[in-house]
C-alpha cells in the first residue's frame, strides 16, 4: 500500500438549484518522499480535494488513509500551507510558528519550541524579522512565516493548496526555491501532495502530475512522471526535451478533459513529438 491512499472519495454541495457534484470516485497513490502536483481548471474543486485530504473536510463517501491510517481528522504529523498565509495578526512571527510546534511537540520545552521556530524562520531567511507581525511584512515574507511554520513541525507529509498563487513572480521564485531546499535539507522524508494551477511550479517540483478532469463531477486522469533528476531550475526545463514533452501531454490532457466534458466526445491528439521539437525551436 502507498504512504497516501485515497480511495472512491466523492463531495458534493447543496446549492439553490439542488445538490451541486464536484468531486465523483477520486482515486489517488502517493509513494512516501513522493513530491505530487495536482493541476486542473478553475473550479475544478481541486481546493475541495485538499481539504478532504488534509483532513479539513470530510467526503461524502470514499476513504483516506495515511501511512496505513484511516483519516478520520487532521493528521497529527501533517503540515499544511494555505494561499492565503493563515497567520494569527496579533502574534510575531516567531511565535506564529512557535505555537504550531507546540501543538505537534507538547512536551518540548517553551526554549526548545523558540530555538525551532528561529531555526527555521532563518532558514527561509526571515532571521531579522522574528518579532514582526503579519502586518509589518511583505506578503511574500508571510509567505516564508507558513513555509517555515510547516516545516518546523516536522510533518511526515506536506499538504499545500497554491502556496505562491498570490505572488509576484521573482518573490514566486524564490520561495520555491526556499521550498526545494527545504525538502532536500530537513534530514527526513516529508512528502507532499500541491495544488497549482502553474505548469512550469509543477515541472519544478514534482515527482508525479496529476491532471484533474474538467468540473463538474472532477475526476483524476493518469498520473504523468516527472523523471528529471533534482535538484531543478527553471533555465533547465526550458531546454530540456524531458520537460518539453511532459509540458504538452499536461495541456493536451487538461484540454481534451475540457473538450469531452463540452462535447461529448474525445479531442483530436496533438502529436507530442511534433509540439516538443516546436517548443525546443521556439
Amino acid at each position: 500500500m502507498a504512504f497516501v491512499e485515497v480511495r472512491n472519495v466523492s463531495k458534493s454541495f447543496a446549492s439553490a438549484k439542488g445538490s451541486r457534484d464536484v468531486l465523483s470516485g477520486i482515486h489517488l497513490s502517493v509513494e512516501e518522499g513522493e513530491f505530487v502536483s495536482i493541476v486542473g481548471c478553475m473550479g475544478a474543486g481541486k481546493s475541495t480535494f485538499m481539504n478532504i485530504l488534509s483532513g479539513l473536510m470530510k467526503a461524502d463517501s470514499g476513504t483516506v488513509s495515511i501511512g496505513g491510517q484511516t483519516i478520520t481528522g487532521i493528521h497529527p504529523k501533517a503540515s499544511v500551507v494555505f494561499q492565503n498565509y493563515s497567520l494569527l495578526p496579533w502574534f510575531s512571527a516567531i511565535e506564529n510558528v512557535r505555537l504550531a510546534v507546540e501543538a505537534a511537540h507538547p512536551e518540548w520545552t517553551r526554549a526548545q519550541q523558540v530555538d525551532q521556530s528561529r531555526k527555521f524562520l532563518e532558514t527561509v531567511g526571515l532571521g531579522n524579522a522574528l518579532h514582526k507581525r503579519p502586518s509589518q511584512l511583505s506578503g511574500g515574507m508571510r509567505q516564508r512565516v507558513a513555509i517555515a511554520r510547516a516545516f518546523a513541525t516536522e510533518p511526515s507529509i506536506l499538504f499545500m493548496d497554491e502556496p505562491f498563487s498570490a505572488l509576484d513572480a521573482l518573490t514566486r521564485s524564490t520561495l520555491q526555491q526556499v521550498l526545494i531546499d527545504l525538502c532536500s535539507h530537513t534530514g527526513r522524508t516529508v512528502t507532499t501532495v500541491m495544488i497549482t494551477n502553474n505548469l512550469d511550479e509543477a515541472l519544478l517540483l514534482s515527482d508525479q502530475i496529476i491532471p484533474m478532469t474538467a468540473p463538474p463531477r472532477a475526476k483524476f486522469g493518469a498520473p504523468i512522471a516527472v523523471q528529471l533528476p533534482k535538484p531543478r531550475s527553471a533555465a533547465q526545463l526550458l531546454h530540456d526535451s524531458h520537460a518539453v514533452r511532459i509540458r504538452a501531454e499536461v495541456v493536451e490532457r487538461l484540454a481534451e478533459f475540457i473538450h469531452t466534458k463540452k462535447t461529448g466526445s474525445p479531442v483530436i491528439p496533438i502529436r507530442l513529438s511534433t509540439v516538443a521539437n516546436e517548443e525546443r525551436a521556439s
